[in-house]
């Protein structure tokens, strides 16, 4: 199925609980006419017969990042630029159900649920702290603000992690030894372990933070994207994510591949190759060992019987 939204474009997209119904954030062109509001809209699209279901007005700039309740029909946006705000929807009417603003200096938010619902995190750039920083928050009173916040700077990531790392991404660890590096580096994603114990925060500075949940403590850097296949390119973005046991992360490389890493021994024990350019998304089905990977096209991966890569794509598509 197919929608036309030729009109606003297509920026963030995130399936609902139905499987023929998507909200998608709106990506117009630079110049487009129109108020803020209308331009950066949210819309909540029906695959069924190809119409818009609802429209979602609030946002003032680019909305970046969209997370789904796993619970229920509430979905979170985060916006950068002169917005800089998260805000939380009930999809059945929508209706803003809360708003978080984000400080100034915050660049590129990234927003995601906990398992049970209850809990969202929201995480952030933040070049005058030089640091990520990550906000939990209580999604049934999110404008009392967060009752946690971590700043993941260069005291956070500590040596440890960083001279794991530098044993397999070297250039990727030089630059997170930046003091500068963390505050200027854009995230990829966000997401929570399916335990709920862990977050997960792809860096396009070439590595991925897992940080414990409750402490903000940064268990290692994972090379990803660029710096996972040792290239020099700055900047490049990578897709990542849990397996469902939550004892893997799965991390997308420059060069078109997907590593699995074992998170108790910061070690990789799967790696296949199947894309044309760095793969930029990456999904773990919650009932299936099947892997979603995707670039330009998409390619369908099923595990050997634990979750890991296998050695040849189940199906591939444009």
């Amino acid at each position: 199925a197919s929608a036309r939204c030729a009109q606003f474009g297509v920026g963030a997209a995130r399936f609902t609980h139905h499987e023929t119904s998507l909200v998608h954030a709106s990506n117009p062109d630079k110049g487009a006419l129109g108020d803020a509001a209308q331009l950066h809209a949210l819309r909540y699209v029906s695959l069924h017969d190809n119409k818009y279901v609802r429209w979602f007005h609030g946002h003032a700039d680019l909305v970046r990042a969209l997370a789904l309740s796993p619970t229920d029909d509430r979905l979170l946006s985060a916006a950068g630029g002169a917005d800089r705000t998260v805000r939380l929807w009930d999809l059945g009417h929508a209706r803003c159900l809360g708003r978080a603003r984000l400080p100034d200096a915050a660049q590129a938010p990234q927003c995601a649920f906990s398992p049970d619902g209850i809990i969202f995190a929201v995480a952030y750039a933040d070049a005058a702290q030089r640091a990520q920083v990550v906000k939990l928050f209580d999604s049934r009173r999110a404008e009392a603000g967060p009752f946690a916040t971590f700043a993941l700077d260069a005291r956070a990531l500590g040596f440890g992690a960083l001279d794991a790392l530098a044993q397999t991404a070297p250039v990727a660890a030089a630059r997170l030894r930046h003091p500068l590096a963390l505050g200027h580096a854009q995230l990829c994603d966000l997401a929570f372990a399916p335990d709920g114990n862990s977050l997960l925060a792809p860096l396009d500075v070439g590595a991925a933070l897992v940080v414990d949940a409750f402490s903000g403590a940064v268990s290692a850097a994972l090379p990803g994207g660029a710096g996972a296949s040792g290239s020099h390119e700055a900047h490049v973005a990578f897709g990542a994510c849990f397996t469902p046991d939550s004892k893997k992360a799965l991390l997308g490389t420059e060069d078109g591949g997907l590593v699995a890493w074992a998170l108790d021994s910061g070690r990789p024990v799967g790696r296949v190759l199947g894309h044309v350019g760095p793969t930029l998304q990456v999904a773990c089905s919650p009932k299936h060992e099947v892997i979603a990977s995707g670039c330009s096209n998409v390619v369908l991966w099923i595990g050997p019987g634990d979750g890991d890569p296998a050695a040849a794509p189940a199906m591939s598509g444009a």
